[in-house]
């Protein structure tokens, strides 16, 4: 499978909330219980790209997954560690979207000065 990694952008909210939504409905790895509109998608990857960065992997032209990071917590001795978190499309498993997502996101994080990355 040949892959696209790039940044996101506002364009991109609805593939993402689309590749969300059953996460937060079919489990509880989200830690939501409602599944964000295109307009809250495109919030938070304009506060992500801002101060860490959101990625889209895509695939003949369609968005399959993201990865993007950001706060690990608000204390200031945690201003160099995110948090980071994948969304691949369902069925888009074992395909390798994942890790190239994760390798592309993670020197993006280093050259901000990130110095720890955690997946919660």
């Amino acid at each position: 499978m040949t892959l696209t990694i790039r940044a996101a952008d506002q364009g991109d909210a609805a593939a993402c909330a689309t590749i969300y939504r059953p996460y937060v409905l079919q489990t509880a790895i989200t830690f939501e219980t409602e599944p964000p509109t295109t307009a809250e998608m495109a919030r938070r990857i304009e506060v992500a790209t801002c101060s860490h960065a959101w990625l889209v992997a895509e695939h003949a032209g369609e968005v399959i997954g993201y990865a993007y990071a950001g706060p690990f917590a608000v204390r200031p001795a945690y201003r160099w560690s995110c948090e980071v978190s994948v969304y691949l499309q369902t069925g888009r498993r074992r395909t390798g979207a994942g890790r190239a997502l994760y390798q592309a996101l993670l020197p993006r994080l280093i050259e901000r000065g990130y110095r720890t990355a955690v997946a919660k």
